[in-house]
Formats: structure tokens, C-alpha cells, sequence
């Protein structure tokens, strides 16, 4: 097998995995998002941006590793797995946090709203790869 076969491969579980890790960092940030924007926390502007910009990160870096490859449907599939990647990555480690606590996870309701993320993140992660691929596209061609 070639370097640049063997590289290809490798490519998609680095991005599932690096994704993940921005699921698990995700969970450390948004406490400390919460206590420095006070008890209006919700309301803030800034406070959206950040914690909504934290979801995006594995996605466009997935998008914009893969949008060389110069596939559209493949940058959109890798934006779209980065964003799903970091929801897993989030639920399963608070699962395994509240577990090895001693607490219930309340695997229920912990699946339905890893599934609701999910599907968010799919749609979302797509936008993002298609954007990217879009902007990529445009650039290269003029």
C-alpha cells in the first residue's frame, strides 16, 4: 500500500477521534462559560456565540482538512461526522463520568438527547462543509 493510500485511510478516524476530544473539551468549557456570564447567562450574545462556536470547531476543521481532496459531498460527510463526532464524544464522556461517580446517568434520556444533538449536528456539520467546499470552490477558480 502507498504512503498517500495508507495517509487516506488514517485521514477519517483522526477526524472522528479529534472531534470527539472537542466533545469532551466541550463539556469542561461550558461551566466555565456559565459562571463568568453570570445568571443572565442565556441571554447573552456573547455567551451564544462562544458556546455555539465550540460545536463548530470540529466540523470546519474536518471540512477544511478535506476539501483539498476537492470533493464536495466528501468535505460535507467530513463536516457533518466532526460536529456528530463531538456530540458523542460529549454524551458518552458525561456518561462515563456520572457513572464512574456513582450517580444515574438516566441512560434514556441521555440517548434521546444525544440523538436530538446528532441530528442537529448532522445538519449543521453539513451546512458547514458545504460552505466551505463552497467558499474552497470559488477561490481556487478565480
Amino acid at each position: 500500500m502507498s504512503e498517500q493510500k495508507s495517509r487516506r485511510k488514517l485521514r477519517w478516524p483522526l477526524y472522528v477521534i479529534a472531534a470527539a476530544a472537542c466533545g469532551v473539551i466541550n463539556y469542561h468549557i461550558h461551566p466555565v462559560l456559565n459562571q463568568g456570564f453570570g445568571p443572565n447567562v442565556m441571554a447573552s450574545p456573547v455567551w451564544l456565540a462562544l458556546s455555539g462556536g465550540l460545536w463548530l470547531v470540529p466540523a470546519l476543521l474536518a471540512a477544511l482538512f478535506e476539501v483539498r481532496t476537492g470533493s464536495m459531498p466528501r468535505t460535507v460527510l467530513a463536516g457533518a461526522a466532526g460536529w456528530v463526532a463531538a456530540v458523542i464524544g460529549y454524551y458518552l464522556y458525561y456518561a462515563l463520568r456520572i457513572t464512574l461517580e456513582g450517580g444515574d446517568v438516566g441512560w434514556a434520556q441521555n440517548l434521546q438527547d444525544m440523538a436530538s444533538w446528532g441530528a442537529l449536528g448532522a445538519i449543521g456539520g453539513a451546512l458547514v462543509g458545504g460552505l466551505v467546499a463552497v467558499i474552497y470552490k470559488r477561490r481556487t477558480n478565480n
